[in-house]
């Protein structure tokens, strides 16, 4: 009897160890998200991508939209950083510097590019 309650102390002991939670990084993942009201364009949809390495943060821009004029442009990142909970991306496209203040709330993202537009969106991974 003894040797059983040892072993079901033993197996419950070993079992909370091993059950970790991973930290799950609230910044990384897949969003869509819009620029709203670009002077001679309207709505820009986006997705962005945020991944995280051993150097820090990096990202990816993608137009998301259908339009074919659209596609033509490639998005060209220049850094991405997080700092007190915003995160900076600095990016060109069509030889236009533009960057990105945007902050995460679960699964919500908003901000502004260049301090004019407005961005919203939602993280989809």
């Amino acid at each position: 009897m003894k040797k059983l309650i040892t072993l079901i102390t033993l197996l419950i002991i070993v079992s909370c160890g091993t059950q970790k939670k991973a930290i799950l990084d609230p910044y990384v993942g897949v969003y869509e998200m819009t620029v709203f009201e670009v002077p001679q364009i309207g709505d820009v949809p986006l997705k962005l991508i945020i991944k995280k390495d051993k150097d820090g943060y990096i990202s990816e821009l993608e137009t998301n939209s259908e339009d074919p004029a659209a596609l033509e442009y490639l998005w060209e990142i220049i850094s991405t950083a997080i700092n007190d909970g915003m995160i900076f991306i600095d990016a060109t496209i069509a030889n236009y510097d533009l960057n990105f203040e945007l902050n995460v709330d679960k699964e919500d993202i908003s901000g502004y590019m260049m301090d004019m537009f407005e961005v919203e969106g939602k993280k989809i991974k």
